[in-house]
């Protein structure tokens, strides 16, 4: 008897997390060199920390993993995710920056999300995003990967139909939904309200299906492929490359508080799932040669420029001093008991003791 092949549900619902990975690690190398040429660091340097991020993000197991059916991962896991690339490289970014770096992703990403024309053609940006990655690291190794992970995209991509399409596409907005952040570049470009909202645009080619195709038909030019994907690939290049027009000033707005979530329910299954694919995220051991970077001078600001210097305060002398309190005192033993206990919980150590 024939296996039951999957609905349609389950293909657009258990196939999101590719697109969302690939596509907010694009917007993560994109800012990233950005920053890195602001902060004026040395090109080899530069061009080192960029490529090991994508050899470590598309590597194929961790690509294998990725394309797995599987529901999306909640926010925060997949910042955990994040986390770990940012960090597989020399460079280390403090806890302030990383999370400006998250934001910047996550809006840029929803920003080609919400502005495609079509569900279909969050492949084309998905796509764009792996040819700019291409040409920003220009190696056989990353080439290779990437290619690698193109042809996954096109097997798993080439069978959905228009509805799983727009299954996968309200996965990806659901995710994105609660995010509101103002970003400068899509400020001076009125791509973005005062409130964080982003413009639609009402512009561009007609999407497949609007209209029947014919040869006669006056608007039959819109229905070429080149023109139908042409918007859906301008939406996944680097905006920060591009020049910015004359700089507005952007009114001062007080952040709203946000909610507070009731506490989750610690799923085994899906933490199980999550250490293994951040495990494969962590790829090998980073070099012992690195330097840290503050990606942005104040904290309100998204787009700020580099901090010229990041303070750094060293704790472990006073550390020392409370250790030897706590073992005079007869508390070593436990001291280290709880420490460790505390290390096993961890999230980001559980990616590294996973292998």
């Amino acid at each position: 008897m024939a296996k039951p092949t999957q609905t349609n549900e389950a293909l657009g619902l258990r196939h999101a997390m590719p697109l969302l990975v690939i596509n907010l690690g694009g917007e993560m190398l994109y800012v990233l060199e950005q920053r890195l040429g602001a902060q004026q660091v040395k090109t080899d340097k530069s061009q080192r920390v960029l490529c090991d991020v994508v050899k470590t993000m598309f590597s194929r197991r961790f690509v294998e993993e990725l394309f797995k059916p599987q529901f999306l991962y909640k926010d925060r896991n997949v910042r955990q995710i994040f986390d770990k690339l940012a960090h597989s490289s020399i460079m280390k970014l403090n806890e302030t920056s990383m999370g400006k770096l998250y934001s910047l992703m996550v809006m840029g990403a929803k920003f080609q999300v919400v502005r495609v024309a079509t569900p279909c053609h969050v492949l084309d940006v998905t796509i764009e995003h792996l040819e700019q990655l291409k040409k920003m690291c220009a190696s056989d190794v990353t080439d290779a990967l990437l290619d690698y992970c193109l042809e996954s995209c096109q097997t798993c991509y080439g069978r959905f139909t228009p509805g799983d399409w727009c299954l996968c596409r309200q996965q990806l907005l659901s995710f994105f939904s609660t995010r509101r952040v103002r970003v400068s570049i899509f400020l001076q470009r009125d791509l973005q309200g005062q409130d964080g909202t982003l413009r639609l645009e009402h512009g561009g080619p007609l999407t497949t299906g609007a209209l029947p195709l014919t040869k006669t038909h006056p608007l039959a030019r819109n229905y070429h492929a080149e023109n139908r994907s042409r918007h859906a690939r301008q939406l996944g290049r680097n905006m920060y490359a591009e020049p910015l027009p004359e700089a507005k000033e952007v009114p001062e707005v007080k952040p709203v508080a946000a909610k507070e979530e009731p506490p989750a329910a610690k799923p085994s299954t899906a933490c199980l799932e999550l250490n293994l694919l951040a495990d494969l995220v962590g790829g090998d051991d980073v070099p012992v040669e690195s330097f840290r970077l503050a990606l942005f001078e104040d904290e309100h600001e998204a787009a700020s420029p580099l901090v010229d210097d990041a303070r750094r305060i060293d704790a472990r002398a006073q550390r020392k001093g409370v250790d030897e309190r706590f073992a005079e005192l007869g508390f070593d033993d436990d001291v280290k008991s709880e420490a460790k206990s505390d290390d096993s919980d961890d999230l980001l150590d559980l990616m590294d003791s996973i292998k």
